[in-house]
């Protein structure tokens, strides 16, 4: 019995930890992994048990510029997407933020192909 309180009081002290490592700021999720050893998915869990919730990557001011460029000078999505280096579901989801409407440009040969 007295090993299992052990191992209980050094998983709340690694719990701690994590929460701590996470809310400094100073490490991201895969860092808290790494550094502890624990994987990606059971840092979340800790995080989620401490009603503390993961900031996904948040875009930076100005960071989304060169594809509403690209929209307001009437090019489609999937021209934005080998522009930007953002894949076609990113432009989609970056512009449908701003509510900007682009044109869909098929590839060619989806539109040469014919039904029968």
């Amino acid at each position: 019995m007295e090993r299992f309180k052990l191992f209980v009081e050094a998983d709340r002290h690694l719990e701690h930890e994590v929460l701590n490592m996470y809310l400094s700021g100073n490490h991201k999720v895969a860092e808290i992994s790494e550094l502890t050893g624990l994987s990606t998915g059971s840092v979340y869990r800790i995080l989620q048990r401490h009603e503390v919730s993961p900031q996904r990557r948040a875009a930076r001011p100005g960071q989304y510029e060169s594809v509403y460029n690209f929209a307001d000078s009437g090019l489609g999505a999937r021209r934005i997407a080998e522009l930007s280096g953002y894949s076609l579901r990113q432009v989609y989801n970056i512009l449908a933020a701003r509510e900007v409407q682009v044109p869909v440009d098929y590839p060619q040969t989806f539109l040469s192909n014919t039904w029968n």
